[in-house]
């Protein structure tokens, strides 16, 4: 009888875990849902030849900035960790780039290119 209710019970619990791990996590997001533009930040390029032209921090900043909050997108002074981004962005270029400073990317001329 214990062996009968022991297997059942794997049986059981073999059952639970397997509709678990095929269901996936509840309430689990849709990409870019999460981002005012509802674009992933895998799926934009604004901040794709900053990593090349000024490095990983630089890339970072951008892509935190503009791709996955899309500050560019908010009225100044609306989340406060995009005011954070700007001004580290801005003392990463004055610190490290005195003479090939730019501005964030998707805050230049015309807003960036459009997708981020």
């Amino acid at each position: 009888m214990k062996k009968l209710i022991f297997v059942l019970s794997l049986f059981f619990t073999a059952v639970l875990c397997g509709n678990i791990a095929i269901a996936g996590p509840a309430g689990h997001p849709v990409p870019g849902h999460g981002t005012p533009d509802e674009v992933p930040p895998a799926e934009e390029t604004v901040c794709d030849s900053i990593f090349y032209d000024y490095g990983g921090r630089a890339w970072g900043l951008c892509v935190a900035y503009c791709e996955a909050q899309d500050c560019d997108l908010l009225e100044e002074g609306d989340k406060k960790s995009c005011d954070k981004l700007y001004d580290k962005w801005t003392d990463l270029m004055v610190e490290d780039f005195p003479e090939d400073a730019i501005e964030i990317p998707c805050e230049g001329e015309g807003g960036g290119d459009g997708d981020g």
